[in-house]
């Protein structure tokens, strides 16, 4: 999963969170793997273009966002409702972790 970072910082990253109660500390290990991943790369997870879904919104019991966004997000990142396997949500993901790496382009030299 991490390979894929190369040696430069991410051109951006999407977090996909499971919204069922029983997957909270899975998506709390990925997110901390991921962001000690990204620092030992020597770059900060919260400056990086990022955008969190929280996917499976329509399962039984489904986390809140707020218990959501508290868990995973401290970085404050764009984030959104998903029901990936219907479609919903996927696209406007896709735009907001886009416009962030426009915005970083834009700052470039």
């Amino acid at each position: 999963m991490f390979d894929e970072l190369g040696s430069g910082p991410p051109d951006g990253v999407v977090f996909v969170a499971d919204s069922s109660p029983t997957a909270l500390l899975d998506n709390v290990a990925w997110v901390q793997k991921l962001n000690t991943e990204v620092s030992t790369r020597g770059f900060d997870l919260g400056k990086l273009p990022a955008a969190f879904q929280y996917n499976k919104r329509n399962v039984a019991g489904a986390l809140s966002v707020e218990q959501l966004r508290r868990a995973i997000n401290p970085w404050q990142h764009p984030d959104g409702e998903a029901i990936a396997a219907r479609g919903v949500g996927v696209f406007e993901t896709l735009k907001q972790v886009s416009r962030g790496v426009l915005e970083e382009l834009r700052k470039a030299p």
